[in-house]
């Protein structure tokens, strides 16, 4: 639930997705990283909205301006979300900066780095019922994500 807003999220392959497209309002599919210029093609053309998610460092940055290049020959939409943020660290600022010189939209929300993130799933859990006073954070930024993205996306 977003905001007053309920709506049901289903997270599928991308080789599910195809036969959901009917059921649900919205789909998450979830892809191998880096996806091969044929597979983000077809994503560009059948989504509302593509997520591509980065860590703030320089060789995960670069990739990420690199597939963006073929995104804006594609007219696609697109946002870059910052993940496994330490906000110890001068990296997240340093990316953000980055992605700025480089005209890249993102997500005002950044996705911290917690344990929660990597134990949770060896529990049988989601990050907001794993057993750290930290985890709700990560649920909470997700939520903030959820927020952005139905302001971007059209509601259908």
């Amino acid at each position: 639930m977003v905001e007053g807003r309920q709506a049901t999220l289903y997270v599928a392959s991308q080789a599910g997705a195809p036969g959901l497209i009917k059921k649900f309002t919205h789909i998450v599919i979830d892809t191998q990283a880096r996806p091969e210029p044929e597979e983000l093609e077809d994503l560009a053309a059948g989504s509302d909205l593509l997520i591509l998610p980065t860590t703030p460092n320089h060789l995960d940055l670069d990739t990420t301006v690199k597939a963006v290049e073929l995104l804006k020959t594609l007219n696609a939409n697109y946002r870059v979300l910052l993940t496994k943020v330490d906000s110890r660290t001068k990296n997240p600022q340093d990316a953000r900066e980055c992605l700025a010189e480089a005209k890249l939209p993102m997500f005002k929300t950044e996705i911290p780095l917690l344990v929660a993130f990597q134990r949770s799933p060896s529990l049988g859990v989601i990050v907001k019922d794993y057993p750290d006073r930290r985890a709700k954070t990560g649920w909470y930024r997700y939520q903030d994500v959820g927020k952005e993205i139905l302001e971007i996306i059209p509601q259908k």
